[in-house]
């Protein structure tokens, strides 16, 4: 199956990764494979006894670094310039003070965001499911 990205597969279903990036990899795939091939093989389902696999994890986030913006008086001067240059009238009146000056960064990111995971697999699907060959793993993530 080709895809476009993987961010809907979850990790833990991985089983391996392989990198195809030489004329064997254009043979089989064609033109698409120009810059090479990732092919990612995912767990099927054994046979044996039920089992039942519980994963989770728990913690917090936060922003690494924030990126530096404008505030609103730099972002008048900015948005007044560029308009005289390009021949256009000043969108602002440079004499009045703004309104607002918002950092919508420390507005939007929580500090110490809660993030949470919880996994739930059954490897030894033959004895509840009808296809073997594809493993029941059900997961939740939680991003506070």
């Amino acid at each position: 199956m080709v895809v476009g990205g993987i961010d809907y597969l979850n990790p833990g279903d991985i089983e391996s990764i392989d990198v195809l990036k030489d004329a064997a990899s254009a043979a089989i795939y064609g033109a698409r494979a120009a810059n090479g091939v990732v092919l990612i093989t995912t767990k099927s389902g054994t046979k044996g006894d039920l089992i039942l696999n519980y994963s989770f994890y728990q913690g917090v986030q936060n922003v690494a670094r924030f990126v530096d913006v404008l505030n609103a008086d730099q972002y008048i001067m900015m948005m007044n310039e560029g308009a005289r240059n390009a021949g256009r009238p000043e969108p602002f009146n440079p004499n009045e003070i703004p309104l607002h000056n918002t950092n919508w960064q420390h507005e939007l990111f929580e500090t110490n965001a809660p993030i949470a995971n919880h996994e739930l697999e059954f490897p030894q699907q033959e004895a509840i499911a009808r296809d073997p060959e594809h493993p029941l793993h059900k997961g939740y993530d939680l991003h506070g």
